[in-house]
């Protein structure tokens, strides 16, 4: 799959803007120690930070030892790290995407999941269900996609059998959901 399949050109064009100008990519710092938990008790080592932002998430799994390759479409230098993560005998023990999916247009939301649980079967998923406090220069909200949980769980059951709400994850007072498929 090409880049251009998952994201269109416009919204690759204020990512891009975005992600120049805003610190992305923080929302991962406060699941570290979950995510070092999972790993260690599942052994798992290769992990992809799917919309990794400005790395912040990445840089803190590397400091603990994990094999980390972030994918961020709004940063050149990650996006091409889609072509490694498409490449045929790419695999990953883990896909981490925090704060990622309430960025995605609805219109090119199932696409996108496919090519997301398409990387490993194991996966940690944060969702915000609100509205972003930032908007962008235009007005427009970043949460593009703002649902309830019980669609999300919807959406995200097309995709797995295993989709369990982890407590830890979740944030209820910003509207954060987290869910793990294993």
């Amino acid at each position: 799959m090409e880049i251009e399949q998952l994201i269109s050109k416009s919204y690759l064009n204020v990512l891009e803007k975005e992600h120049q100008s805003i610190d992305w990519g923080v929302m991962g710092n406060v699941f570290i120690k979950i995510i070092d938990d999972f790993c260690k008790e599942h052994k798992l080592k290769k992990i992809v930070d799917y919309g990794s932002g400005q790395g912040l998430t990445t840089k803190k799994l590397l400091e603990l030892g994990y094999d980390v390759i972030e994918y961020e479409p709004g940063i050149k230098e990650k996006r091409e790290n889609f072509k490694i993560i498409n490449s045929k005998n790419f695999q990953s023990d883990l896909l981490i995407c925090t704060d990622v999916l309430e960025h995605i247009p609805e219109d090119e939301l199932t696409d996108f999941l496919t090519d997301l649980f398409s990387y490993s079967s194991r996966l940690i998923i944060t969702i915000c269900t609100r509205e972003a406090r930032l908007l962008l220069p235009n007005g427009e909200n970043p949460h593009c996609t703002v649902r309830p949980g019980s669609w999300w769980i919807e959406q995200l059951s097309q995709y797995t059998n295993t989709l369990i709400p982890v407590p830890e994850l979740t944030i209820p007072v910003d509207g954060i959901l987290g869910y793990k498929t294993f």
